[in-house]
């Protein structure tokens, strides 16, 4: 009967949503329309997801959880699922828990039966790939690389040997420096 479904209880969702890699005229409608409604935000670093907001006038309230709160914030995020309450999850470039904070949170939401839904955007691994001229229809995604160049040698010695593509994220600052090993 109808009456019934006046007592079950809403529970919120968790959306995991991709964001800009460098461009903010990369945001989706979809991403935008989901930072407009949800009732927080949480961020990898609010000064950066600020820039973003204000960008396109969001007024949503951000709450941090980067790798050091990640941990410290589950309970509330939690409190606000079981209220009813919808969340965006979101880092400073990319999407959350690919090479950035986000897996405690979703893999700890999980376990305690929340919806957890993604929002895709862009990807820098699939868009570098479709420029560099080698056929990537396989690939090895080798997130970020080492810092040090012993550890990076034998990463490479060990990828060399597959007949793969095989990319690696790094830090702008460091990219020079990785080059010339």
């Amino acid at each position: 009967p109808l009456w019934r479904s006046y007592w079950i209880k809403r529970i919120g969702t968790l959306y995991i949503c991709a964001t800009p890699i460098g461009n903010l005229e990369d945001c989706s409608f979809r991403l935008l329309t989901t930072l407009k409604n949800v009732k927080v935000i949480a961020a990898e670093d609010t000064r950066k997801t600020k820039v973003l907001l204000k960008r396109y006038g969001i007024d949503t309230p951000l709450i941090r959880t980067d790798q050091h709160q990640e941990k410290k914030q589950i309970q509330k995020l939690d409190t606000y699922l079981n209220n009813g309450e919808d969340i965006a999850l979101v880092t400073d470039a990319g999407t959350p828990n690919i090479s950035d904070p986000g897996s405690l949170i979703v893999k700890e939401l999980l376990k305690k039966n929340h919806t957890i839904s993604p929002i895709p955007g862009p990807s820098a691994l699939t868009a570098f790939l479709s420029v560099c001229g080698v056929l990537s229809t396989q690939f090895i995604m080798g997130g970020f690389f080492p810092k040090k160049e012993s550890e990076a040698k034998k990463v490479i010695e060990k990828n060399i040997k597959l007949n793969y593509p095989f990319v690696f994220f790094d830090s702008p600052k460091r990219l020079i420096k990785t080059l010339q090993w």
